[in-house]
């Protein structure tokens, strides 16, 4: 496999969020960088000491390692083979201060990730109603891990390669404007596994065409991202799935088995690969 070029709760105030200013810089971080040599920043394009930048947030991990800080890395999505890691995966890519400043999509969405999803509608509905996320802070937070993913030289995210559309979302995330829902449209979808929300299931992201659509399908934290790439308006089925500005948001649950690409990579990592996972956790 060749890697590409690198080319707790829910307290707070969305408003609040929205109107803050860039955070200020951690404490240390100067110091964290000191000896490393400057090279433009891949967001502000600034020379800069760069900071080992998370592709994924840390905090998608922390459930998943077991007692020795491991946790099960479906690395290679062909051959679905799975290996123990130990740390979430980083890079040097982002100065000091746009890594501050996408930390704070960060903060906003983590409500997503750390809190129990809410309860269904009725005990025969799939939909269910997430609360207090502003369409803006997380919409930049799942296109910035789009793109993190796109610029890394990691093999992990050798899929992701957003060719010209990699410069329009840096505008984007450095405009701080993600646009319409239709731009760059993102579908939602709380995964399951025989009826239990899964957040333990991380593969490589992958991309497919869905409709005469390019679609980079990430799969984090217990939710599958479907972000599409094309210049074109997805067809009206997508609609009741699409990302919007509508408060509350509404989203569907659905089971691994029902996305192809899930239960094609989960078959093929359970039978090639027993070992590791029968060593997971030891």
């Amino acid at each position: 496999m060749t890697p590409k070029n690198a080319n707790e709760s829910t307290a707070g105030n969305c408003e609040t969020e929205i109107a803050a200013a860039p955070a200020p810089l951690p404490a240390g971080m100067a110091n964290r960088n000191c000896g490393v040599p400057k090279v433009a920043c891949r967001l502000c394009l600034i020379d800069s000491q760069l900071a080992q930048s998370h592709i994924i947030p840390e905090f998608i991990y922390s459930r998943m390692y077991d007692k020795n800080h491991h946790y099960l890395e479906l690395f290679d999505v062909n051959a679905g083979k799975i290996r123990l890691g130990q740390k979430g995966f980083r890079e040097r890519l982002l100065c000091p201060r746009c890594e501050s400043n996408l930390n704070r999509y960060e903060r906003h969405s983590r409500r997503l990730f750390v809190d129990d999803l809410p309860q269904r509608e009725s005990p025969k509905s799939r939909r269910i109603c997430v609360e207090n996320l502003d369409y803006r802070l997380f919409k930049l937070f799942l296109l910035s891990v789009l793109w993190r993913a796109s610029i890394s030289s990691l093999p992990m995210f050798e899929h992701v390669k957003l060719g010209p559309h990699e410069e329009k979302i840096r505008v984007i995330l450095q405009s701080e404007n993600p646009g319409a829902p239709h731009n760059y449209p993102c579908l939602v979808f709380p995964l399951l596994f025989n009826g239990k929300h899964f957040k333990d299931y991380m593969p490589a992201p992958t991309s497919a065409k869905k409709e005469g659509h390019r679609c980079y399908r990430l799969v984090f934290g217990g939710f599958v991202f479907m972000i599409f790439v094309s210049s074109h308006r997805l067809p009206s089925k997508f609609e009741k799935f699409l990302l919007t500005e509508k408060k509350p948001l509404f989203l569907y649950l659905t089971e691994l088995s029902e996305f192809p690409f899930l239960r094609d990579l989960w078959n093929r990592a359970k039978d090639s690969t027993r070992d590791v996972v029968t060593s997971f956790g030891d």
